[in-house]
């Protein structure tokens, strides 16, 4: 490939644009790319969930859960179903490989379903199919929360936060959790009714009958058309009141509200929502695939601290953030940056140590370069910078540097034996051409089998070896065509040196044994290793034998070293689960989770409590199972999400958790 090296070199300007588009690419995609905590992957589960109000679980079962059951398991490449089957619904859900189609999948779901929607009870409705991409995971809860706000008045801020939320761009969906459904409530007197001969059918029959909007078509001018509805919808109290029930032979009009009390109240919700142990109302707020996690995060806390800082806000409804995605990424991106920063500085360091600082200067070019270079492939691709992209790139620090060492050290030894620099550095690209691409093509060889890991584990860890195979070809293209471009237009023109020693060890003349120092003690010991293969091979062998004896000493028998996928680590949150079995009522689950409120809610280290009381502490939708704690129980009744402070300021989190143990 001389003609490669060669034709880099004569054609510099056209070399050094092509270096120069790519490490500016790289520096624009470093501000410009989207962020994220961890990358987007699409969750191999699909539920189907159908609502039949008041149906039991057994009449579930056979109505609901069988009928799909037949249906979805002959689906295509599904690997399990799991089948509940619970009042007033049947839910299933389908586990499907890591790389399934999202897309085709659900359509193919929805066609099966289709076939059974006429063998469903009539009242049932309409099957939902819920599938999900961890982009689509709440990024941020915003709580609306006051111990003696109304609930009324709770809820229409917390409307009117969700609003402003969805006037985002970057948002995708909002969900208000823990509003509860107005209704109004009638208190007939028995007596009244009996005396009047009124019954319960009667009453309900003229309730749904003048509880409807009626549309009566469209009124023609000569100059205009106008829609015409007939307004029959029930909205306040004095609306039920008002209606007639019946009207007696002499003229006299019975009315409802002649008949009992109405008044306004709202429907008993089977999940309640607390925060710091006060009610409260939950916005879970997802972005966009494609937006900047950090920047979306950014402008939705403005646009709420704005509202709630306007005069007209009660000041009894007060406003917080958990969950937030951004803190953990600042700090994780923080930390990673100092980390690449730290590597590249102590690698410059020993180049300038092992080569000097002309050569170093080459090497360390060579680090950021190749780090912008493989940025800059990620963002044309559309790839978010995500924590792997991040680890990667460390990993890589210690290997990119190797071609360039190879090249600057090949080139410096030619220049101190008199050739000059346009001859040092072309024959240097065309000398260390192939075994710099065998030594790149065996490192990139040990990463490629991780793409082809084919489950969620797989997917997920399958940036690391991404980043590592782009920042290596950079590297290697840095090294073999911009580094000899560069060196042949700034480098040295000469390099004065001992050119007896330089002989020595090109190995054209003399012993490279016979030297003094280190380099003369390195190769005495090189040579005796030499000599004497099969004494080496057999260490290396016992060496490794013993390595694989111990590790597995340590993995097994009675006292051996758990083997966990995850360090075992706090963070910056955990859960706590209260599970109760039994018919227990709304104001006992409150009870019990205003105990354990009170008994950690002034232990040190804990920044906010949020609770999330009756059905839906148990989980149930996919995005509860991938945000939230893994195999929730299904008799849980309270889960209490606990936030820590930051990292610095706390206590270490095992003590956090040994007093609430304690408490």
């Amino acid at each position: 490939m001389n003609w490669l090296v060669d034709f880099s070199i004569k054609n510099w300007r056209m070399t050094i644009s092509i270096m120069l588009f790519m490490v500016i690419g790289g520096l624009i995609s470093l501000f410009r790319i989207s962020i994220e905590a961890e990358p987007p992957l699409p969750a191999p589960f699909v539920n189907v969930e159908i609502i039949l109000p008041g149906v039991s679980p057994d009449d579930s079962l056979r109505l609901l859960v069988k009928p799909m059951e037949t249906e979805l398991k002959s689906l295509e490449n599904l690997i399990e179903m799991n089948s509940i089957a619970t009042t007033s619904a049947g839910i299933i859900s389908m586990e499907l490989p890591a790389s399934f189609d999202k897309n085709q999948t659900v359509q193919d779901v929805q066609e099966k379903l289709d076939q059974i929607v006429s063998d469903l009870p009539n009242e049932a409705q309409e099957p939902k199919i819920e599938s999900l991409s961890t982009s689509e995971l709440p990024i941020l809860t915003v709580a609306i929360y006051g111990k003696d706000t109304p609930v009324r008045e709770l809820q229409n801020r917390a409307r009117e936060i969700q609003d402003l939320i969805e006037t985002h761009e970057s948002v995708l969906k909002s969900l208000l959790i823990g509003e509860k459904t107005p209704l109004l409530e009638l208190q007939l007197d028995p007596a009244r009714l009996e005396s009047l001969g009124i019954n319960f059918s009667e009453i309900s029959r003229i309730i749904s009958g003048n509880n409807a909007l009626i549309t009566a078509g469209a009124l023609k001018t000569k100059t205009s058309e106008y829609d015409v509805k007939l307004a029959g919808l029930i909205e306040t109290p004095h609306d039920v009141e008002q209606l007639v029930i019946r009207t007696n032979p002499n003229g006299s009009v019975v009315r409802l509200g002649d008949l009992g009390k109405i008044r306004s109240t709202y429907k008993s919700e089977p999940t309640i929502i607390r925060f710091n142990s006060q009610p409260s109302l939950a916005i879970k707020v997802s972005k966009k695939g494609d937006a900047n996690l950090l920047e979306t995060i950014d402008g939705l806390r403005e646009i709420v601290r704005a509202r709630t800082l306007e005069p007209d806000w009660p000041k009894s409804v007060q406003v917080d953030f958990i969950s937030d995605k951004s803190e953990i990424t600042r700090e994780i991106v923080s930390s990673l940056f100092s980390s690449i920063l730290n590597a590249v500085i102590l690698v410059f360091i020993v180049c300038i140590a092992a080569l000097g600082l002309r050569s170093a200067i080459f090497v360390g070019w060579a680090i950021p370069a190749s780090f912008l270079m493989s940025l800059f492939l990620f963002w044309v691709q559309g790839t978010s910078l995500n924590m792997l992209i991040m680890f990667g790139l460390i990993l890589s620090v210690g290997v990119l540097v190797d071609s360039a060492i190879v090249i600057v050290e090949y080139a410096d030894r030619k220049l101190a034996e008199g050739l000059s620099r346009y001859e040092a550095f072309s024959l240097a690209g065309k000398r260390m051409f192939w075994p710099v691409v065998s030594s790149t093509a065996t490192t990139l060889a040990a990463f490629l089998p991780l793409l082809f890991w084919d489950d969620v584990v797989g997917k997920f860890m399958a940036f690391i070896p991404r980043t590592m195979i782009y920042v290596l070809i950079s590297s290697m293209v840095m090294a073999l065509i911009f580094l000899p471009t560069l060196g042949v237009l700034i480098g040295p023109k000469k390099i004065s040196s001992n050119s007896e020693r330089m002989k020595v060890l090109s190995g054209g003349d003399g012993d490279p044994s016979k030297l003094d120092g280190f380099l003369g003690h390195y190769m005495r010991v090189l040579s005796f290793f030499i000599r004497w293969p099969i004494i080496m091979m057999a260490g290396l062998i016992a060496a490794a034998y013993a390595i694989v004896i111990m590790f597995s000493a340590s993995v097994s028998g009675d006292n051996a070293k758990p083997v966990e996928f995850m360090t075992d680590d706090v963070g910056d949150r955990f859960f706590i689960l209260a599970r109760g079995r039994g018919n227990s009522s709304p104001d006992q689950r409150i009870k019990l989770a205003l105990d354990i409120e009170n008994r950690i809610k002034d232990i040190k280290g804990i920044s906010a409590l949020y609770s999330i009381v009756g059905d839906g502490a148990s989980g149930g939708t996919i995005a509860d199972q991938f945000n939230g704690p893994a195999d929730i129980p299904n008799d849980t009744i309270v889960q209490i999400l606990t936030e820590l402070e930051p990292y610095g300021i706390r206590p270490d989190g095992r003590k956090i958790i040994k007093n609430i143990r304690r408490n």
